[in-house]
């Protein structure tokens, strides 16, 4: 475990630049790039302006959506209000699916909030902090993206229309 700040800086860059590598094999996105201290997924086939995140913020690691469009974050939520459904356990349903909780924890409950980037948000905080990368923790944050992809795509306006 790394012990001094560069440690913990060098440890957290090199999982998010395996996090990348591996998201980019994955058809769910269209492009895995490593982004400051976060790393940005761009789900294909999707005709909207939106990404999903995994941010190092205070040493804490998030995982998340995110889209500058205020009516699809609108669409997104009225969708939870109005079918009743809670994203947290959306997204539960979708880990326990994959057989994979994070270091083997839930989630902390999501939030949704408009970022200094003024971006609308839902993101949730994990149970890793920064400096404990190495590829089962890049395994288990891609597990998380996935599962918010899952969820996400199935809500407001993000749903695939009906023919």
């Amino acid at each position: 475990m790394p012990q001094n700040t560069e440690e913990i800086e060098l440890a957290t860059r090199e999982m998010l630049s395996h996090l990348a590598s591996i998201a980019k094999d994955r058809s769910e996105f269209a492009d895995a790039r490593v982004d400051g201290p976060r790393v940005i997924f761009d789900p294909a086939d999707c005709e909207h302006e939106c990404d999903y995140r995994v941010e190092v913020e205070d040493d804490v690691i998030w995982v998340g959506w995110s889209t500058p469009d205020r009516y699809l974050s609108q669409s997104v939520e009225a969708d939870l209000v109005y079918t009743g459904d809670d994203i947290d356990d959306l997204i539960d349903e979708e880990l326990a699916d994959q057989e994979s909780w994070v270091l083997g924890e839930r989630l902390a409950p999501s939030e949704h909030l408009r970022n200094e980037e003024k971006r609308f948000v839902f993101r949730s905080k994990t149970p890793i902090q920064a400096g404990q990368g190495n590829d089962e923790t890049a395994a288990h944050l891609l597990a998380a993206i996935l599962a918010y992809d899952l969820a996400i795509r199935q809500l407001g306006d993000m749903k695939e229309e009906e023919d």
